[in-house]
């Protein structure tokens, strides 16, 4: 019963500011050398935008700051990998770059990251994030 609690706590991914790898795959954004541009808004405010230059990586351009703070150019290499599929076809994913305290890269599969209170985007593991589905009793949970 404890990670049920401890879900409880984490913030949730729901409305959080991600990239999704699916997204850009559908659109036959992910062809090598291509550029393109992503951005997000909060009302109608534009609050970001990246530029992905996809490889054997996908290299985010993007302006970042901390509250009040300066604004800094940050550059960021996500290697991708790709895995095949039964039908035929591949399947791309992210392997997530966030650090750990031993200084060693977490390097999950994933298919969305997320940006967070540091200047580069990381898995929901790294970032501590849960589910709002997470939050729910069991009851509502079996429900649902």
């Amino acid at each position: 019963m404890p990670r049920v609690a401890d879900h409880k706590k984490r913030p949730i991914v729901e409305g959080r500011i991600s990239i999704d790898v699916r997204v850009w795959a559908r659109k036959g954004l992910l062809r090598p050398g291509q550029m393109f541009h992503t951005s997000w808004s909060r009302g109608d405010e534009s609050a970001g935008e990246i530029e992905v230059v996809p490889n054997d990586a996908v290299v985010l351009l993007f302006c970042w700051r901390a509250s009040g703070g300066k604004w800094r150019s940050v550059e960021q290499r996500v290697p991708l990998t790709w895995t095949t599929c039964n039908l035929g076809g591949a399947r791309p994913w992210f392997r997530c770059t966030q650090k750990a305290g031993d200084g060693q890269c977490c390097g999950r599969r994933v298919a969305k990251l997320y940006a967070g209170d540091s200047h580069l985007f990381a898995c929901r593991r790294c970032r501590g994030l849960a589910y709002e589905s997470q939050r729910e009793s069991p009851l509502n949970r079996s429900i649902r």
